[in-house]
């Protein structure tokens, strides 16, 4: 028998331990197919072991308070630390590990705060002398989030991913229900149906207790359902009144358990236990179940056929949790009671109802785990009739065009300096956020030309707030005015022949000002005309105004103004020859060109009329500069230094 193929299996746990609860299900039942490498991103709850043949590698653990700000939850790292040390231990995993598959839970979809150390993983793994099939692993729902997250998603996705295993029945929840990029998701997405641990018994029990079992998950964001319950049973009224088991969960803060404690001394028929192995344990054998509705917990509920009252979490534009609580309510699995009205009273009486309720029986695919090591199998094994074929990645996509680039590099002498530029900020704000978290991806910095008159005030905060974290990586100039064009005849200009000394000075004076009151800072002192044409007057407006660059096309006459530099740019993302845009092949033999004749480089690109397939590309080029030796990207406002 053949030697099992590698996967390294990628989890980071952060508010709660629902993520690593189904992730060690997932894995526990991958080991009859593949030597496992599990990546375990946050502490392991107390009682909770990895499965039996697992290789774990915790990583520095980190997670999220109640705020959702990141914090370490080792003492002797800080956060910063902590993500150099996992950046390093993830690059020597897959090194050493070689996998065939790896397997990353929920990114790209979540966990936007650990993206700088999988974006590192999963360039590393495309750079891989055999890249492994690369997968996500997703729950049913997803958290509602705005259109640029699921943008910028959906072009991470497409990107790095190979497929998308969603843990749900299609009949109960589909991915596009709660996912709504603009652009199409292009990676093949398969339904597992529903993660479930492996129990002996699976099914409803003869007797069940006279017991209440009330559970929070993780317990670090459960303290006011344990505590509403405590109070409910107190002044519940029902005849043989069961005994309520509280559960607090491995993460509830000590402050909270302290309080529940306090709360429940001498009160009959209540029991605390700090924390449980296996929920579904408790409520096989219970008379009703008060709880969240996290993805675990759901799964045991569904599973041990208990009577359960959910109270979803809604903190900080949760929804995922009600909108499954509210499927399975129309099913009649469970019953549902909103957060807002969670109260002794309200519970008390919600809890009357419960113990006469019997959950309807439902028909849901519930083999996730095998149906995950299924589809994984045959992935696998396209892969290795792709190596024999010699075919590229699917989402790969097609390299050629920057070979020319590469070998340029790799001939220089000493680095190329490139800067990007990106016109037009102001328009298409969506379009912006997305080109400057592919920049983010690689640590490459860009420059934005702002259009002064269109820059909107919530967007300029938005940027200033980026600036502000990575000035080293984001820079901001003005772009104009308006962009508007004041020529009758000829070429588009808006600081041309057509308009004298005062109107140009005007526009440029009013443009700085508000570009400077917008951004609540003062730009960089580089100056970009629309259409990249200006006139000597330009210049001498932009001296005497304090501007220090002027950024045009390199084919554009010098001006020769004292005080004013300028930086040209040398090659349009959208270069033309002859009115025909440049093939994808042709730009990169250009760009290599240039490589090799001159010593700094600037690109330009215009976010508003990139698709996807454009940013795509893009983020091939960034790809190579960033991880080439020869190349040092700066901003334009490190050249005025320099």
């Amino acid at each position: 028998m053949g030697m099992r193929p590698r996967l390294l299996f990628y989890c980071q746990h952060s508010l709660g331990m629902g993520h690593l609860i189904r992730s060690f299900s997932i894995a526990g039942g991958l080991i009859n197919h593949f030597d496992v490498v599990f990546l375990n991103g946050g502490p392991l709850p107390q009682g909770q072991k990895p499965p039996a043949g697992v290789e774990i590698i915790n990583l520095p653990p980190l997670g999220f308070d109640s705020e959702m700000q990141l914090l370490s939850r080792d003492g002797n790292h800080t956060v910063e630390q902590a993500q150099q040390l996992r950046q390093e231990i993830m690059r020597k995993a897959l090194c050493s590990a070689k996998p065939e598959v790896l397997f990353i839970e929920l990114f790209p979809f979540g966990r936007k705060k650990f993206a700088a150390e999988l974006i590192a993983l999963l360039e590393d793994a495309r750079a891989s002398s055999m890249p492994p099939v690369v997968v996500c692993s997703l729950r049913d729902i997803l958290v509602q989030r705005n259109q640029h997250h699921d943008e910028l998603a959906c072009y991470r996705a497409n990107r790095y991913f190979d497929a998308i295993l969603v843990h749900s029945d299609p009949h109960f929840a589909r991915l596009e229900e709660s996912f709504h990029p603009c652009s199409p998701l292009k990676v093949p997405v398969h339904y597992t149906g529903f993660v479930t641990r492996e129990h002996q018994e699976d099914a409803k029990p003869e007797i069940r207790e006279p017991r209440i079992v009330v559970s929070a998950g993780g317990g670090l964001v459960g303290d006011a359902l344990l505590r509403t319950a405590i109070q409910a049973h107190e002044v519940l009224d029902v005849p043989d009144k069961p005994e309520m088991r509280v559960i607090g969960g491995p993460f509830i803060p000590e402050q909270s358990w302290q309080a529940l404690e306090e709360l429940a001394l001498e009160k009959d028929g209540i029991s605390l236990i700090r924390s449980v192995p296996d929920l579904g344990t408790e409520l096989g054998h219970a008379a009703a179940s008060i709880s969240q509705c996290g993805y675990n917990t759901a799964m045991d509920i569904l599973r041990t056929r208990v009577p359960a009252l959910v109270v979803p979490f809604s903190g900080d534009k949760q929804d995922e949790q009600m909108n499954r609580a509210r499927r399975l309510e129309r099913l009649g699995a469970l019953r549902v009671l909103e957060s807002e009205r969670l109260g002794a009273q309200t519970l008390a009486a919600e809890i009357e109802t419960l113990l006469r309720f019997q959950p309807s029986a439902i028909e849901l695919e519930m083999n996730g785990v095998k149906n995950t090591a299924q589809v994984l199998t045959e992935l696998v094994q396209q892969r290795q009739i792709k190596a024999t074929g010699h075919s590229k990645k699917p989402n790969g996509g097609n390299l050629d065009w920057l070979v020319p680039v590469r070998e340029a590099l790799d001939g220089l002498d000493h680095p190329a300096r490139l800067f990007f530029r990106d016109d037009d900020c102001g328009w298409s704000d969506d379009r912006v956020l997305l080109l400057l978290d592919i920049f983010a991806d690689f640590g490459v910095p860009v420059d934005l030309a702002a259009i002064p008159a269109a820059l909107n005030p919530a967007f300029a905060q938005k940027l200033s707030r980026r600036m502000a974290a990575h000035p080293e990586r984001l820079r901001i100039h003005q772009h104009g005015y308006a962009h508007l064009n004041h020529e009758s005849n000829g070429k588009k200009c808006e600081f041309g022949p057509a308009r004298d000394y005062v109107a140009q000075r005007s526009d440029i004076e009013n443009g700085q000002r508000r570009l400077a009151e917008l951004l609540e800072i003062e730009p960089d002192p580089i100056f970009t005309p629309p259409w990249n044409r200006c006139t000597a007057v330009t210049a001498r407006c932009l001296a005497e105004l304090g501007f220090q660059v002027l950024s045009r096309d390199s084919h554009a006459a010098p001006l020769e103004i004292s005080g004013v530099r300028e930086l040209p740019i040398a090659v349009d993302w959208f270069a033309h020859r002859k009115k025909v845009r440049l093939d994808r092949m042709e730009w990169g033999e250009l760009l290599a060109a240039k490589l090799e004749s001159e010593s700094s480089i600037g690109i330009m690109l215009h976010h508003a009329v990139m698709d996807a397939d454009e940013m795509q590309g893009l983020a091939q080029l960034l790809s190579v500069l960033a991880r080439h030796a020869n190349t040092k990207c700066r901003t334009m406002q490190s050249f005025i230094a320099a």
